[in-house]
């Protein structure tokens, strides 16, 4: 009878000890499946990508301009119609940089319609400026791009740099000499966005 005690003791505890190992296992299984993979994120920095420029203001305050013709608009150098800057790039890790260069028209520093706003970009090359962009008018972006610059604003240079640079550029903006704005002003903002690839 003793025996028989034991041997069902041995039993239950054989049969509790696989039980256990039972459940240990399907608890493993289940954490395996459902074990997410450890994602690292990795900083790097491919580089940088400098507005620079001299002024107080990183573009071209417009007060009462007076209506000028492209011919003439070009060649301006009057204070308050062109804005002289610089784009420095500095390659890291990045194999090449793209910047955009956009300007923005302040909503509530203008009273400016689009078509008024006449603007002329140059790039100094060789020690002269020669032009880049424009005349042209106003026309701001439907949506925001790839590189950064923002919806509303307009780009009116993509540059692709691989190596280190400073480009030098100098952006003129007048009044058209088709506008009918009296009382005219308007802040208009230059931007640079880079991307590293």
């Amino acid at each position: 009878m003793e025996q028989k005690e034991s041997s069902k003791s041995f039993l239950y505890l054989l049969l509790l000890i696989c039980g256990i190992l039972l459940v240990l296992s399907i608890i493993g299984f289940l954490l395996f499946v459902n074990h997410k993979p450890k994602i690292i994120d990795e900083e790097v920095n491919g580089g940088t990508v400098v507005l620079k420029y001299a002024s107080d203001y990183s573009g071209i305050k417009m007060l009462k301009s007076i209506p000028t013709s492209d011919m003439v608009g070009v060649q301006s150098v009057e204070d308050g119609t062109f804005f002289d800057f610089s784009v420095d790039t500095s390659i890291d890790e990045a194999t090449s940089i793209d910047y955009e260069i956009s300007i923005t028209k302040d909503k509530k520093t203008c009273n400016l319609p689009d078509e008024d706003i006449r603007i002329y970009l140059e790039k100094e090359e060789s020690g002269t400026y020669a032009k880049v962009f424009g005349p042209d008018m106003f026309v701001g972006l439907k949506k925001e791009t790839k590189i950064g610059s923002k919806k509303a604003s307009m780009v009116i240079q993509s540059a692709s740099k691989t190596k280190n640079s400073i480009d030098n550029y100098r952006l003129r903006i007048w009044l058209s000499d088709k506008s009918l704005v009296a009382d005219n002003y308007c802040n208009i903002e230059v931007f640079v966005n880079g991307k590293a690839k």
